[in-house]
């Protein structure tokens, strides 16, 4: 455990990172330039898993954390996270689902249709929705009831753009919709 004054950044946005870090106790601040502007995101608490996009993806920080209060946090390695794996199975699984969880909240903030939502709605409508793995190649169409596409991972054609992971797309009714990679 280590112990972070209040005011201190934990990691800033860019840098490199391969660990994911625990708040045991306190609270940080989730901070993103946006349009030269340094912005805040959220807040995480107790509990609360961040930086794991960074070692999940191996590319720079996506943000800057900073302790709004004196935060005690765990710092785990990746190479602690793959020995934890190897012996439980799932810990890289949790951690995706927490990646993914992460990643839709922070594009929804910068998606105009969604920008006004906040951390709970944005993530009550994640987790209300559907998931399904798609083959590379495959076509479908969207369900009737489905207003938007989260992908997650690979890449997909809609109509006649193209869409790389990940990303939150709006859907046209009637346009078929094929995986390029694995989605």
């Amino acid at each position: 455990e280590t112990v972070i004054p209040k005011g201190q950044f934990i990691f800033r946005e860019n840098d490199t990172g391969n660990s994911l870090f625990v708040i045991v106790r306190g609270a940080v601040s989730v901070l993103k330039k946006i349009n030269g502007e340094e912005k805040s995101l959220g807040i995480f608490g107790g509990g609360a898993i961040f930086g794991e996009m960074a070692l999940l993806t191996k590319e720079p920080r996506s943000a800057s954390i900073l302790a709004v209060t004196n935060a005690t946090i765990i710092e785990i390695s990746q190479e602690k996270i793959l020995r934890l794996d190897a012996h439980s199975g799932n810990i890289m699984e949790q951690l995706w689902n927490t990646y993914n969880h992460n990643k839709f909240d922070s594009l929804c903030r910068e998606h105009p249709d969604n920008n006004d939502m906040d951390r709970r709605a944005r993530l009550d409508w994640f987790n209300n929705g559907e998931s399904e793995k798609i083959s590379g190649g495959a076509t479908f169409g969207a369900k009737k009831w489905a207003s938007h596409l989260y992908i997650y991972t690979g890449s997909l054609n809609l109509g006649d753009e193209s869409y790389k992971s990940p990303a939150i797309i709006k859907l046209l009714k009637g346009l078929p919709i094929t995986s390029m990679q694995g989605a």
